[in-house]
């Protein structure tokens, strides 16, 4: 499965993505260090701890880096959850 192949199974816009990013192996190069990106890790902990302020920045961060990488439900979830622990 190549890139494009993936934002389609899961919904995404790559052209989107591709317009605001510039190349394919922007595209690529990014999602693919989505995989290591510690946003819901510091979620999990926030919560863990009662920290609602980690927590919060966990689903900050989360948020933005879907929405740039046209993620749109996940962006969606992410959003939600970053009100809950505290923020618009």
């Amino acid at each position: 499965m190549d890139i494009k192949e993936c934002y389609k199974e899961m919904g995404a816009d790559y052209e989107d993505v591709l317009r605001r990013m510039g190349s394919d192996s922007l595209v690529e190069r990014f999602t693919l260090r989505f995989l290591d990106d510690k946003s819901y890790q510091m979620i999990k902990d926030g919560i863990a701890a009662g920290d609602a302020e980690t927590a919060f920045r966990g689903a900050h961060t989360l948020k933005g880096v879907c929405l740039n990488l046209g993620f749109s439900s996940l962006y969606e979830v992410s959003a939600q959850l970053q009100r809950i622990c505290g923020g618009a």
